[in-house]
């Protein structure tokens, strides 16, 4: 990249962004560290309701463990 393109980019010159134009003021990080925590607050609330359906219900685990038929009934209780 020649050193003018290169120096204009760095000036805010020919940026290209992928958020749209609300995201892209001064306060663009803060908006964007709001999105990646609420993706990340959201995942863990899945994880945390798949966590809970294993623990509440055991033997419907380990039964649908054995459903898919991958491994030796022998270790279900194990894996369960």
């Amino acid at each position: 990249m020649s050193r003018k393109r290169t120096q204009r980019a760095q000036k805010g010159g020919n940026e290209i962004s992928v958020f749209p134009a609300f995201f892209r003021g001064k306060d663009s990080r803060s908006a964007v560290s709001w999105l990646s925590l609420l993706g990340r607050l959201l995942i863990a609330v899945v994880f945390l309701a798949a966590g809970v359906l294993k623990i509440v219900d055991p033997i419907g685990f380990a039964r649908s463990i054995v459903d898919y038929d991958l491994i030796p009934e022998l270790i279900v209780p194990v894996i369960a």
